[in-house]
């Protein structure tokens, strides 16, 4: 989505790499520290945590479905 509106934009390339680079490094610094501190521990619980993650994508997708399903459609 950011590469797209980069190009309607027409932003300079080397910005779009700078403003794209900098949160990456953040968030990918984030889930490296959270991993190395708690990854024992998340392995310890990871049934439990499919289970959770399943749960929320079950309650995002059926969301998702009711949205769709509530749009009229116009047949002729």
């Amino acid at each position: 989505m950011a590469a797209t509106a980069a190009g309607v934009l027409k932003l300079n390339f080397f910005k779009f790499a700078l403003y794209a680079f900098i949160p990456i490094v953040l968030w990918n610094s984030f889930w490296t520290a959270v991993f190395y501190w708690f990854g024992g521990e998340l392995l310890k619980h990871v049934n439990v945590l499919i289970v959770v993650c399943g749960i929320l994508i079950y309650f995002m997708l059926a969301k998702s479905i009711k949205k769709q399903s509530d749009i009229p459609v116009n047949v002729p």
